[in-house]
Order: structure tokens, then C-alpha cells, then sequence
């Protein structure tokens, strides 16, 4: 199962320490922490009412105090702090997905992630479709679909000296501007 309880792989930096490889995904199934310190003083509102549950969050970026999170569009800030991490398995909220048959027990449609929640029974993430918010079903990730291809590069971390031309090599060529073809008279 690609979405069991996993460990957050890490990157060990010179400058920060130990940072997580993001984005990575989680969840938060009990309260992390006493108190609210952990959380950043304009997110009360929001983290209140998403934290404990079984919502999976996606944590990417680490500004030197606070972890990004986001649900959706929802986005909040935390301290670090304990939460249980979950392999992603590349379906994130608001993508568009289509449905695969599973002989003829499922319907086959295409719709958009709304949800993702975290089945521990199961140990996997079970995505809500806009097209079923009401009965409240879960798809899991072997029964969907992505339409996009999301592949996208990270930015390179390798510093790469700009190359200094040799002047005396550059001038033991002729410029461009003198190799013109022949003219026919």
C-alpha cells in the first residue's frame, strides 16, 4: 500500500540541520501539542477547526520557524511539531480524476478531488470526489485515475560557476560576421 504511515525522508543542510524533503504529507489525529504556542498567532481560527481529524495535509515550505501546511485552498502555519506521516501517492485536492471499473460494481466518471482523508483502519487515503460529496464514499487511489501529468523538476541546489572565456582562445577564431557563404557573380 503506497499510502501506509511512513517516515518523512530527510535532508541534512549545513545551514539548517535536519529539513524534510517537501512536500511531504501527513496527518494530524490528535492535538500535537498543549497549549497553542505551536501554532502561528494568525492561524488560530483555522487550525482550530481542522486539527485533530483525519484531514491529510500537505506540508511544503519550512521558513527557518514555521511549516506551510495546506488543505485545498486552506493554508496555515505551525510550529514543528508531532504528526504522523503518510506516503503521498500523487493525487492532491483539486485535481481532475476519472474513476476505474472495478468489473461492474463502480461507475465509471470523471470528477475533482475535494477531500483526502486518512483511513488508518485501512492504512491508506481515501479521496472525496465533487460528484459524491453527500454519500460521503471514498475513493482510494488504486481506483482513480490523475488526467494531468503533474512531473515537476525542484530547483537545483548545485551552485555552478559562471564559465570565463580564455581571451586568447576567443581570439584565435574569427568572428561569426566574417564567415559568410560565397556569392556567385
Amino acid at each position: 500500500m503506497t499510502g501506509e504511515p511512513g517516515v518523512s525522508k530527510v535532508r541534512v543542510n549545513d545551514a539548517d540541520g535536519v529539513v524534510p524533503v517537501l512536500p511531504d504529507y501527513g496527518v494530524f489525529l490528535r492535538s500535537p501539542a498543549d497549549g497553542s504556542d505551536w501554532i502561528h498567532p494568525d492561524d488560530h481560527e483555522i487550525v482550530d477547526g481542522m486539527v485533530p481529524s483525519k484531514r491529510v495535509f500537505c506540508r511544503f515550505l519550512y521558513d527557518g520557524v514555521f511549516y506551510h501546511f495546506r488543505y485545498g485552498e486552506i493554508v496555515f502555519r505551525l510550529r514543528p511539531c508531532l504528526w504522523l506521516p503518510i506516503r503521498g501517492e500523487g493525487i492532491d485536492i483539486g485535481d481532475r480524476v476519472e474513476t476505474t471499473g472495478v468489473g461492474l460494481s463502480q461507475e465509471l466518471f470523471v470528477s475533482e478531488v475535494t477531500g483526502m482523508l486518512f483511513d488508518d483502519s485501512a492504512g491508506e487515503i481515501g479521496y472525496q470526489l465533487a460528484r459524491t460529496p453527500i454519500s460521503g464514499k471514498l475513493y482510494n487511489a488504486q481506483h482513480l485515475r490523475l488526467l494531468s501529468d503533474k512531473t515537476k523538476l525542484r530547483p537545483g541546489d548545485t551552485l555552478h560557476p559562471t564559465p570565463q572565456w580564455n581571451k586568447a582562445f576567443r581570439d584565435a577564431y574569427p568572428s561569426s560576421e566574417y564567415l559568410q557563404p560565397p556569392t556567385e557573380d
